[in-house]
């Protein structure tokens, strides 16, 4: 443990080995709190962050559906402008 502790705190095993059992223990403790909550936090962000993902997905839905009634409407509106600038004679032909 004194070996990972001095990697982890970047000490000399010289110097992890000057401190006690009980200590290397309680250090060792404190570390593995911080790292959880370190976890913690980037759960929470990334949760966060997915319902954020999913939130611009729904409104990137609703923008696509939206141009597509858009887009029809206009294709409608080409439609009868064409069907109404046409000469009569080229109608007649059409049919």
């Amino acid at each position: 443990m004194a070996e990972i502790l001095a990697d982890l705190l970047k000490l000399s095993s010289d110097a992890m080995a000057s401190v006690s059992e009980r200590e290397q223990l309680s250090i060792a403790v404190e570390s593995l709190v911080m790292s959880t909550e370190h976890a913690r936090r980037a759960r929470d962000q990334i949760a966060i962050a997915l319902l954020e993902l999913e939130e611009y997905r729904r409104q990137n839905r609703r923008l696509v559906e939206t141009c597509r009634k858009w887009e029809a409407i206009a294709n409608g509106l080409l439609a009868r402008l064409i069907m109404v600038t046409r000469p009569p004679e080229h109608s007649k032909r059409m049919h």
